[in-house]
C-alpha cells in the first residue's frame, strides 16, 4: 500500500510526542529516518542554490544593532510604544546662544490615524536619578501634502519653559525609557554641507557617486551627509572610504521597516528638514539636491563664488535653483563625458532644488523652501547665474541636444576620478549592468 510523505511525517510526529504504541513505532522508524535524510538534503540544496543570489543582491542596511532603551540615542529611527509614531532625532533650536533656546525640534513620522495629544519629557542631566520636566500637549508642523495612505513626516515642537536648563535628552508620551539625545552645540563649523539622499533600493552607481564626491571636494564642500536606506556593498565601501577621508558622514535612514504604513518617498521631507536642523549652527550653506544632480555655473568650474554673490544680501535665507535634464548613457558610464541637455529649464518650484542658510530656515520642501525666519526671504535664481543639471539615464535620445553651458570638467576631474576608481577597484567594482 502506497504511503504519502504527509502520513509518514504525521506518524513521525506522533512517535516523537509518545502517542504511538511501541510495536508500531519500530515499524515506522525506517520511514522517519528516510524523511529526515530527505529534508536535510532539500535544505542543503536550497542553501546552495540561493547563496550566489543573496551575495549579489545583498542590501547594506544600517539599522540592525539592538536598541539600547536605557541610553539616549542619536540619529536612529525608533518607535514610540503604544503610538503610531516613530522618532528620529532632536535638535535644540536657539538663536545666538544655546541658553536662549525656546524649543526642541523632533524629526518624526506620524501615522494620520494618530490623533491623541503628545507630551514631551525632558532631562537636563544624563546622570541618575533623572529630574524629568514634562510639557505639552505639543504642536507639530506637517511637512508637505497630506497622503492618508502614508505615514506623515512631521517636526514636533517641544517648548522649553523659562528657567529650565537646556535639555540633553527628550522622549515622547509612551516612550518609557526610549530617550532621544538632543543635539545642541556643533563640534565644528563648515562653509558648506551637501545633504544627500535617501540612497535606497540597493543603490549601486559607484561611478556616479565617486564623480559627485570628487566634485564636492573640488568645490570646497566641507561635508557630504549621506542618508542611507539600502545600498549595494560596493557603494558602502565608497562611502566608508570617503568617511575615513573626512568628507562623508554616513547616516542611517532605514525607515520603511518601522511604521505600519508606507512613508512617502522614504520620508524625504523629514530627511531634508533633519539635515537643515542638524546644520543650523555648523554650516553657512546647505545644499539640498540628489546624487544625480550637480550645481552648474555657466562656463565656470567652481560654484562657491557665485553662491556667495547670490547670498550677498543679509536677508537672503534661501536660493531656489532651476533644473534641466541631461541625458547620460549607458548606465555606469561617466557623466563627465556623456551628457546632452534638454532644450528647456523647468520653472521655479517644479523640479527645482534649494540652497539655504540653515540658521534662517523654519522648514523646507523638496523643490522650494516652506518657511523662512521673520525678516528673511528666498530668491529665485536665473539659469544664467546658477542652475542644476539633472543627469538621467535614458536609452532614447529624444529632445536632447549638445550645449555649451556645462563647464569643461574633463581636464580637471578625469584624473581625480580615474585615480580614485583605481584605488577603490578591489572593494567597489563599477556596476555597468
Amino acid at each position: 500500500m502506497a504511503t504519502s510523505w504527509g502520513s509518514v511525517s504525521f506518524g513521525c510526529l506522533r512517535g516523537v510526542v509518545g502517542r504511538l504504541k511501541p510495536r508500531r513505532l519500530s515499524a515506522r522508524r525506517g520511514r522517519c529516518v528516510s524523511l529526515a535524510v530527505f529534508l536535510v538534503w532539500m535544505f542543503s540544496l536550497n542553501q546552495l542554490l540561493l547563496r550566489p543570489i543573496l551575495s549579489v543582491n545583498e542590501d547594506v542596511v544600517l539599522s540592525e544593532e539592538p536598541v539600547r532603551e536605557t541610553a539616549p540615542r542619536e540619529w536612529r529611527w525608533q518607535l514610540v510604544p503604544g503610538r503610531e509614531l516613530a522618532v528620529y532625532a532632536a535638535y535644540l533650536d536657539y538663536g545666538e546662544e544655546p541658553s536662549s533656546a525656546k524649543q526642541v525640534l523632533v524629526t518624526a513620522v506620524l501615522n494620520m490615524t494618530e490623533t491623541r495629544p503628545l507630551y514631551c519629557h525632558f532631562v537636563s542631566d544624563h546622570s541618575l536619578p533623572r529630574s524629568v520636566t514634562t510639557v505639552g500637549p505639543i504642536s507639530s508642523r506637517f511637512l508637505g501634502h497630506s497622503y492618508p495612505e502614508h505615514g506623515k513626516t512631521v517636526l514636533l515642537r517641544c517648548p522649553i519653559s523659562n528657567g529650565t536648563s537646556s535639555p540633553v535628552a527628550v522622549r515622547l508620551s509612551g516612550g518609557d525609557e526610549q530617550w532621544v539625545a538632543v543635539s545642541s552645540v556643533p563640534d565644528k563649523t563648515l562653509k558648506a554641507v551637501w545633504c544627500l539622499g535617501p540612497l535606497y533600493d540597493r543603490y549601486d552607481e559607484v561611478q556616479i557617486l565617486v564623480e559627485q564626491l570628487e566634485w564636492a571636494k573640488l568645490q570646497g564642500i566641507g561635508e557630504v551627509i549621506a542618508y542611507v536606506d539600502s545600498v549595494a556593498p560596493q557603494v558602502m565601501a565608497v562611502l566608508r572610504h570617503y568617511e575615513k577621508e573626512g568628507l562623508v558622514r554616513v547616516i542611517d535612514w532605514n525607515i520603511a521597516h518601522l511604521v505600519n504604513r508606507d512613508v512617502y518617498y522614504l520620508g524625504q521631507l523629514g530627511l531634508l528638514n533633519d539635515c537643515v536642523y542638524r546644520n543650523k549652527h555648523r554650516a553657512q550653506y546647505v545644499f539640498l539636491h540628489d546624487v544625480d544632480e550637480r550645481l552648474i555655473v555657466p562656463h565656470q568650474l567652481h560654484v562657491m563664488d557665485q553662491i556667495e554673490s547670490i547670498f550677498k544680501a543679509p536677508s537672503t535665507a534661501a536660493a531656489v535653483v532651476r533644473s534641466a535634464f541631461y541625458r547620460r548613457a549607458p548606465k555606469g558610464s561617466r557623466i563627465l563625458m556623456h551628457s546632452r541637455m534638454k532644450s528647456s529649464f523647468y520653472p521655479h518650484g517644479v523640479r527645482s532644488k534649494v540652497i539655504v542658510r540653515p540658521r534662517f530656515i523654519d522648514a523646507t520642501d523638496v523643490h522650494d523652501v516652506d518657511a523662512v525666519s521673520v525678516g528673511y526671504q528666498r530668491v529665485a535664481v536665473g539659469e544664467s547665474e546658477l542652475f542644476l543639471a539633472h543627469f538621467r539615464f535614458e536609452t532614447i535620445d529624444i529632445g536632447y541636444s549638445g550645449d555649451e553651458l556645462l563647464p569643461d570638467y574633463v581636464d580637471v576631474m578625469s584624473p581625480l576620478v580615474a585615480a580614485k576608481m583605481e584605488l577603490l577597484a578591489p572593494s567597489a567594482p563599477m556596476n555597468t549592468t
